[in-house]
């Protein structure tokens, strides 16, 4: 939404271009006390009189003004409400067309793959987008898959809806016949449908591609419906600064307040969406109508004061407009557009796209390590950043581009006149250089990152919410490859997020069933290579469709989708119900960055040593070197608590990152696991051995244990038993093994050397 300068009045008021005569109106200034005290009393009894006359016209007047000014924001009320539910329509049109003009789609409904069509066009709908129910229909309308409210239920549930639905189904069949392009062809509109209001979107399932071929009349069609009585008003209502928003069906009395009626096509008026209206004049009114009463019974100072008083008030709800305008747009914190000024301006410069005028990129940004600053500085101090990157944001940018808070710590910038691919990578290289530098925060300096993704229109798409999910796609690429990255969209990307996606929802399925999940244990032996000391646990999953998926690709997808904590868990409960079963004197698990940076990440250990019964002594915790190095204060104070009840704490992959003594002196780590290439170096060469004979000697000074990993041949056995290493782990001495074969390890390693080659 472009703004326009606005006009000043005379005496220093604006004037909105546009606005209703209430704003622009500024009572006239009437004479002093001064003047009339020279008036004789015959004169100041008439002046008196006639004041007191005028009194009623100004009273009515004002009435009038506030009576406008509420049925002008009654107006406006109404005209957000009806282009939100509009918007609405549309959205799960888009949101549905996304799913059904695709291959896969037209050749899973034909094969009648439940699965897929599970995935795809029931549960994921409502999971993602919060449909509440999808159905599939054949050609000749019999329904061949059904979900409601999250689940697939049997096809045959569709029958209590179809007798609303239908005849939306034979409108959208004859749009197909009658398309140049049956993908865009689509029915929206309200229905009431099992006595509920709802949107209802139909859209025909067709391939994307010329590889398929197909006759209109054998279309399969998908039906999604969204109820307007669920969790979708409350939800429009706060976007839009509506209160207590509700619907009344036909035939029930209307409520006090304001309404906007729902239609339908077929079925008429369905009913009334109904809320709270705000009466700013009202409110006025009630606060100037006393004064204004005792006008009537004071001198003639004071009703001109009432007057100036009142005019005051007019200005004040002129302002107060103005504020909730603003407040409708503009983020309350950083005073940034907000989603809904965003996606004005978006729309804007896609419209000037689609004309061949614009060429624009859309850059999606989110900062990193932005919950280390609310969590060690509080949230004032998280607030206060978010206002300074705004400012930093703003500064960057040219004046013709759009830099808008979207919520919590992600901002987009709408770019314009973008002549290449390299434009927006400059522009985002900017951002992320300013967003590095240090922030100020009440006395603390902090320091945080950003990660940005790019798409671009028309290059990637015409369509503005189409674009900016592909922003939010690249911007997910960024993040899952590191921190401080941009990544521009790539048509790949939608592939690599649907199959993360798919992975995702089978591992909360197995996390909550258990099935495929499995520990594998590496056996530690002490450098006698017969004596054993303890097992690491290893992460194992036998998907049922991917088969054995890497740990390190799974932990990655885990820790994305905000499944570490619960990965975790499930890994650290297990080992330690096998450690406890076979009598492993140790047991070695391995805890992820996600884990170490929450906060309650020391209690959660020790109410899992708690619920199995394991002594803490008999608990190792491996924590990666880079992880110690990006840590901060809470993580100490984590793991210093942990040591105090007895975990023991290794640092993994020792010598492979930047470790310095301050780290070790800071976070007083138990063992040092040296990093397996090393090992494998062993004798290779005069810097390797040198190194680890340094590693060697710093543990010992420091009175920590050295753990040596990847032991793979005799030769490096002997090495590293005249090195002075207590503790040994390779495929020399022996593999993962699963629980059961660990049990018998454990029974028979005193007896004798249990190395394998």
């Amino acid at each position: 939404m472009e703004q326009r300068q606005d006009p000043e009045t005379p005496d220093g008021g604006v004037v909105q271009q546009g606005a209703d005569p209430v704003e622009a109106y500024s009572p006239k200034g009437i004479s002093g006390l001064s003047k009339v005290h020279t008036f004789s009393r015959q004169i100041w009894v008439t002046v008196i009189a006639t004041i007191l006359l005028a009194i009623v016209p100004v009273l009515f007047i004002g009435a009038w003004a506030m009576s406008e000014v509420d049925a002008l924001a009654e107006v406006r009320e109404q005209t957000l409400l009806a282009r939100a539910l509009e918007d609405e329509k549309a959205q799960i049109a888009q949101e549905q067309q996304s799913v059904t003009v695709w291959d896969d789609a037209y050749l899973a409904t034909r094969r009648d793959d439940q699965i897929w069509m599970e995935e795809n066009l029931g549960v994921w709908l409502h999971d993602f987008y919060g449909h509440d129910q999808a159905f599939v229909l054949d050609a000749v309308d019999e329904p061949v898959h059904a979900m409601i409210d999250g689940k697939t239920v049997p096809p045959r549930t569709f029958n209590a809806e179809k007798g609303e639905i239908l005849p939306l189904v034979r409108d959208l069949r004859n749009e197909v016949a009658e398309a140049d392009d049956p993908g865009e062809a689509g029915v929206v509109n309200f229905l009431r449908v099992a006595g509920h209001p709802a949107i209802v979107s139909i859209r025909a399932i067709v391939p994307d591609t010329d590889r398929l071929s197909y006759e209109p009349e054998d279309v399969y069609v998908h039906v999604v419906l969204r109820y307007l009585d669920s969790d979708l008003l409350p939800r429009i209502g706060k976007r839009n600064l509506i209160h207590k928003l509700g619907f009344v069906t036909k035939g029930q009395p209307l409520p006090k307040g304001a309404w906007l009626p729902v239609t339908s096509e077929q079925q008429g008026v369905l009913g009334h969406v109904v809320w709270e209206r705000e009466r700013p004049g009202l409110a006025v009114m009630r606060r100037v109508a006393p004064g204004t009463m005792a006008a009537a019974l004071v001198l003639l100072g004071l009703i001109a004061w009432l007057i100036g008083n009142l005019r005051g008030a007019i200005r004040e709800v002129h302002e107060s407009r103005i504020e909730i305008q603003h407040l409708a747009f503009h983020d309350t914190l950083t005073g940034l557009p907000n989603r809904n000024l965003f996606n004005d301006r978006l729309g804007q410069a896609i419209a000037e796209v689609r004309r061949g005028r614009n060429r624009v990129a859309l850059l999606y940004i989110d900062l990193d390590r932005f919950k280390n600053v609310n969590d060690t500085l509080g949230h004032p101090a998280g607030d206060e950043l978010i206002r300074q990157v705004a400012e930093r944001l703003a500064a960057v940018v040219r004046e013709t581009d759009t830099v808008a808070r979207l919520g919590g710590d992600e901002f987009v910038v709408i770019q314009t006149g973008v002549k290449s691919r390299r434009d927006p990578e400059i522009l985002a290289e900017r951002i992320m250089e300013t967003i590095q530098k240090p922030f100020l925060l009440h006395a603390d300096q902090a320091f945080v990152g950003s990660s940005i993704g790019i798409a671009l229109a028309p290059d990637s798409t015409r369509d503005g919410r189409e674009l900016l999910r592909m922003a939010d796609i690249a911007l997910y690429q960024a993040k899952s490859g590191g921190k401080g990255r941009l990544c521009v969209f790539e048509d790949s990307f939608d592939d690599i997020v649907r199959r993360k996606r798919s992975v995702e929802r089978d591992l909360r399925t197995a996390l909550h069933g258990g099935q495929g999940l499995a520990l594998l244990y590496q056996p530690l032996f002490a450098t006698d290579g017969v004596t054993l000391r303890g097992a690491e646990a290893l992460f194992r999953w036998n998907h049922p469709l991917h088969g054995e998926l890497p740990p390190q690709v799974l932990i990655g997808i885990a820790e994305e989708r905000g499944l570490g904590g619960e990965l975790g868990a499930w890994i650290l409960r297990d080992a330690c119900r096998t450690a406890l079963a076979t009598a492993l004197p140790l047991v070695s698990v391995n805890v992820s960055p996600q884990q170490c940076a929450d906060p309650d990440f020391a209690d959660a250990v020790l109410g899992i040593l708690a619920e199995v019964g394991l002594p803490a002594r008999r608990l190792q915790l491996e924590i990666a070197e880079n992880t110690l190095i990006e840590a901060d204060d809470m993580v100490a104070a984590a793991i210093s608590r942990l040591r105090g009840e007895g975990v023991s704490i290794a640092l993994d992959e020792f010598g492979a990152g930047y470790s310095l003594l301050r780290y070790l002196h800071r976070f007083r780590v138990d063992r040092i696991k040296i990093d397996r290439t090393f090992i494998q170096n062993m004798g290779a060469g005069r810097d390797n051995d040198a190194m680890m004979r340094v590693m060697f000697d710093l543990a010992d000074a420091l009175g920590i244990e050295v753990v040596a990993e990847g032991v793979e041949t005799d030769g490096q056995w002997q090495m590293l038993a005249q090195l002075g290493s207590p503790d040994l782990q390779g495929f020399f001495f022996s593999r993962p093994v699963d629980a059961a074969e660990l049990a018998r390890i454990v029974q028979r390693a005193p007896g004798g050397a249990i190395r394998r080659a």
